[in-house]
């Protein structure tokens, strides 16, 4: 499986810019904030050369076994070119991918989610041929369940222990609302 070349993705206000090594120091500081991490199993990275580990094992875009496509980027406001969040796609062989996205605080509530994740969309549907798309959110995530729903997921049930809502959006619907 070979990944999408590492060009950065323009939208009206964003930059995606492929995540790389250079980022753990430029998004440490936003990442440290615990409120991102309310309604996600992760927690702020330890320290910055955690983080700098973990990019370099997303900077191949490759998953270790070969079978995923792992595609990540920094999120990066056009008017005041600071970091807003970051965004992610993992890319199975069955034509299917999984998304994911954190805002920063300060950008959230602002439309960027929703811009970037339509722009994701876009690609992974358009470039990369998918057939579905998923994402899986806390119930209690209220903004995050109202964007996917905006952009055109349907949820499609809940995960087994009850605490996630599964959601699903198919090619055929996608091409029918662009």
């Amino acid at each position: 499986m070979k990944a999408i070349d590492d060009k950065v993705i323009e939208t009206e206000r964003l930059y995606l810019e492929p995540l790389e090594v250079r980022h753990a120091e430029l998004l440490y500081e936003s990442l440290q904030d615990k409120s991102l991490y309310t309604y996600i199993s992760e927690k702020p990275p330890g320290d910055m050369s955690k983080l700098v580990e973990r990019y370099r094992m997303l900077e191949g875009r490759i998953s270790p076994a070969k079978d995923e496509v792992w595609l990540n980027w920094a999120i990066r406001v056009k008017n005041d070119s600071k970091y807003a969040g970051t965004i992610q796609a993992t890319v199975f062989h069955n034509q299917v991918a999984s998304i994911g996205y954190v805002l920063f605080t300060a950008y959230q509530k602002r439309g960027f989610a929703s811009e970037s994740c339509s722009k994701l969309l876009e690609i992974l549907f358009l470039g990369y041929g998918m057939e579905k798309i998923s994402a899986q959110v806390d119930k209690q995530n209220i903004p995050s369940l109202k964007l996917l729903e905006k952009i055109g997921f349907a949820a499609i049930g809940e995960s087994a222990d009850g605490r996630d809502c599964l959601f699903e959006q198919e090619l055929a619907h996608y091409q029918a609302r662009v």
